[in-house]
């Protein structure tokens, strides 16, 4: 009960609108006010989280919050998932001509890096942006990239073998050790997005969905598709 107060200068938390003159108590704070941007002491949301939520509820918050609120409500119990899902229909459809777009991209990141994946229908949202118009397209491009790196992987295991002095002999394995490709030859030069297109055609698996495992080292999914393999896989024998 009483008033709400913030946990560096213990004054009245109030909201951006009314420029702090007002102030939320115990009793009359919601979770989507805590949540929402108005509102930037975090320490309000945490107040609020003491208390049961509906998942629903927790699901909105997600979608309204700024991304360093993201984890508080995660731990609290609000699904990470559905979430990134409302929160990417937002932003790929409504939120294209907002022109702090970079303040999405971190959001973004931090539902991934709570553990949200990418599905389909982030895909389709994607594809659909393209041809949408954009206060800012670089910015729509490094969303892409975080949506693509969150892809669920195909865990490939890739075993390199110097076949000659200026090529490679590469096999690579799924996870339960079945041969799965087979590259004979290959220059260093290759890029790792053509090489990744090589698996693809004994494959059928698609780039954005391999992920490539070399010894106990996995290829981070954002290594660019420019570097050659000779920058990216060490040199090993089998």
């Amino acid at each position: 009960s009483g008033t709400f107060s913030c946990n560096w200068t213990n004054e009245p938390v109030g909201c951006k609108m009314c420029a702090g003159r007002g102030s939320f108590t115990g009793e009359t704070i919601t979770l989507q006010m805590a949540a929402s941007r108005l509102v930037p002491d975090i320490s309000a949301l945490r107040f609020i989280l003491r208390q049961p939520q509906r998942q629903e509820d927790l699901v909105n918050a997600l979608v309204k919050c700024e991304a360093n609120k993201v984890r508080l409500l995660v731990d609290a119990g609000a699904d990470v998932q559905a979430g990134l899902q409302k929160y990417a229909q937002y932003v790929l459809t409504d939120g294209m001509m907002n022109a702090n777009l970079h303040t999405y991209v971190k959001k973004f990141q931090t539902f991934v890096d709570c553990g949200a994946i990418t599905t389909d229908e982030e895909l389709k949202l994607l594809d659909k942006s393209s041809s949408r118009h954009c206060a800012d397209r670089p910015q729509i491009r490094k969303i892409e990239g975080i949506l693509m790196a969150a892809l669920p992987k195909n865990v490939l295991n890739v075993y390199v073998k110097e076949a000659s002095g200026d090529s490679w002999d590469i096999i690579v394995h799924n996870v339960g050790g079945d041969l799965v490709a087979t590259l004979k030859d290959v220059s260093p030069s290759l890029t790792l997005g053509e090489f990744k297109e090589e698996i693809k055609a004994q494959t059928s698996i698609a780039g954005e969905r391999q992920g490539l495992v070399l010894g106990r080292k996995t290829i981070h999914p954002r290594t660019s598709l420019a570097k050659t393999l000779c920058k990216v896989l060490p040199r090993r024998s089998r």
